[in-house]
């Protein structure tokens, strides 16, 4: 089966309204047929609170609840293993922080100085293509807890890189990053330099938003609760 070049056109935007974030991907040539859908609300509290995100009772019945133990091991696939990256090991130098031991959610509610923080993610995938769609749909899902999963290893285990960092030091930053995504987009619109994990490459547009659009435009939940509509969704608390 042949497929335009366009096929492998990948389109990321991204809304960031701590404590909402939206993130959201689509595919030009699948249209409607296409879509990952990644939406977070960061509690503090230890991931007990349910549907968060405000769905419906029938969508809340097709939710898979996935918890992602950062310490716990047996969730890293052996090639992600990195020991630097475990928070079995980690001790901060300039927190005290860590390492996470075998009883470190029930311990470090009772630690009032030690703030503490649960992502609750909403994963939404679409995949319409006839003979493909559950396969598909369900890779991506596995896929998007294995990410979550190292990223939040990796943001413990990096928390003297950006313990220190302020809002002025975070939009600097931010204000880097837009300007580098704007002349890549001046320069080649489309950067075919992104292998997937089936060895295809894919290219990748990718638009990062302030929290303007989310200001003007807030998200149901904060209102009347998210209305999902997409299938297989995930809800992943991390």
């Amino acid at each position: 089966m042949l497929a335009p070049s366009s096929a492998l056109n990948i389109h990321e935007k991204a809304w960031n309204a701590y404590p909402y974030c939206r993130t959201v991907i689509t595919n030009e040539y699948m249209k409607d047929n296409f879509l990952i859908k990644i939406e977070t609300w960061h509690k503090p509290d230890m991931g007990h609170q349910e549907n968060v995100h405000g769905l419906d009772a029938e969508t809340w019945k097709k939710v898979d609840v996935v918890y992602i133990d950062i310490a716990d091991r047996s969730q890293v696939e052996p090639k992600d293993y990195k020991p630097e990256e475990d928070p079995c090991k980690y001790k901060s130098a300039k927190t005290g922080r860590g390492p996470l031991g075998p009883d470190w959610k029930k311990e470090l509610p009772n630690k009032k100085d030690c703030p503490h923080m649960c992502a609750y993610k909403l994963v939404t995938v679409k995949f319409k293509w006839w003979g493909l769609q559950n396969k598909v749909e369900n890779f991506i899902q596995k896929q998007e807890k294995r990410l979550f999963t190292n990223f939040h290893r990796q943001l413990f285990c990096w928390i003297d890189k950006w313990i220190e960092l302020n809002m002025e030091d975070i939009r600097r930053m931010e204000e880097e990053t837009r300007k580098e995504l704007d002349e890549m987009r001046v320069k080649d619109p489309i950067r075919p330099e992104y292998p997937d994990t089936s060895g295809f490459t894919s290219s990748f547009i990718s638009t990062v938003s302030t929290s303007d659009w989310l200001v003007q435009n807030p998200p149901p939940a904060v209102e009347s609760g998210i209305q999902g509509s997409g299938p297989n969704p995930l809800s992943v608390f991390s």
